[in-house]
């Protein structure tokens, strides 16, 4: 049965969505925000409430306005200021079709709006209906320009680009699934999993007793788990001009065997099962596998 969550994040953004609209004079800001807008900011990830939150309007005073001596509460308002935990990652704005959002005035209304004392953050942009732009304040030519039209062709580009993740924490966006945890879920853990040929790249003494170590297969982050006793059976099947480099490694600090290149990995054939306990560290869950043989 496929899930109805991936149905939707399959699913064509504007699929039943006339363009032909932006054409028409009466087609202004507030439409492409809330008709255009809105659903690429909640798809990216964002809602009116919870961790990753989109502030509609929000009114911020101008720290610049002053008549005469008396400062004036003078107010300005961005479409939408987007928060990770509470801190501010992006200030964008909606603009009507006609407008340009790549240079002029309305890059500059917004950079104001990311640089402001309320606000400071380090990305905005700005949505016309057509296109997304995306500047960074510390460079003047925008960082990304995304083709409304064509947004699910390019939809991992945005999302590497303004996702809650991508604004917080980039280095996640390029790790691997893991597999154990997958096999978890799909409910095929209580089997024998055989790997053969699998490349090594890294071994890892945690304790006197046990040790991991870990690939990439089929896409998949792999951690396998084995004991002291199993340690003899692994180096055998380590080629020998290898084997010296491992086990110095892995008997002196940091007690980590670790493949700068593809020359310094080594391929195995490993019979395995789904481990018992899922790990969890600051980014994410994954389930290592618990090594049956070396084959």
């Amino acid at each position: 049965m496929v899930n109805q969550e991936e149905n939707a994040m399959d699913a064509k953004l504007f699929e039943n969505f006339d363009f032909a609209v932006l054409n028409s004079l009466e087609y202004k800001e507030d439409a492409v925000r809330e008709d255009i807008l809105t659903p690429i900011l909640k798809k990216l990830g964002y809602q009116p409430y919870g961790v990753n939150k989109m502030i509609r309007s929000k009114a911020i005073p101008h720290p610049f306005v002053y008549i005469g001596s008396t400062s004036n509460k003078i107010f300005i308002i961005p479409d939408y200021l987007l928060q990770v935990d509470n801190l501010n990652v992006l200030v964008i704005d909606a603009k009507s079709p006609k407008e340009n959002i790549r240079e002029g005035k309305n890059v500059q209304q917004v950079f104001s709006y990311a640089i402001h004392p309320d606000i400071r953050t380090n990305m905005y942009g700005l949505c016309n209906g057509r296109e997304i732009s995306i500047f960074s304040v510390s460079k003047k030519e925008p960082i990304g320009i995304f083709d409304v039209f064509t947004i699910d062709e390019n939809w991992d580009q945005l999302y590497r680009t303004i996702s809650p993740i991508a604004l917080t924490n980039p280095s996640l966006l390029n790790y691997l699934p893991d597999y154990g945890l997958c096999c978890l879920k799909l409910g095929i853990a209580n089997v024998d999993h055989c790997f053969y040929g699998i490349w090594i790249d890294s071994i890892i003494r945690m304790n006197d007793f046990e040790y991991t170590m870990s690939s990439v297969c089929f896409d998949y982050q792999v951690s396998f788990d084995f004991t002291k006793n199993q340690l003899s059976e692994l180096l055998m099947y380590i080629p020998l001009n290898k084997r010296e480099i491992v086990v110095r490694s892995l008997f002196c600090y940091p007690f980590k065997y670790s493949a700068e290149s593809q020359e310094e990995c080594f391929a195995l054939d490993i019979r395995a099962r789904i481990g018992k306990e899922i790990q969890s560290n600051e980014n994410e869950d994954y389930l290592p596998l618990e090594v049956v043989d070396f084959m």
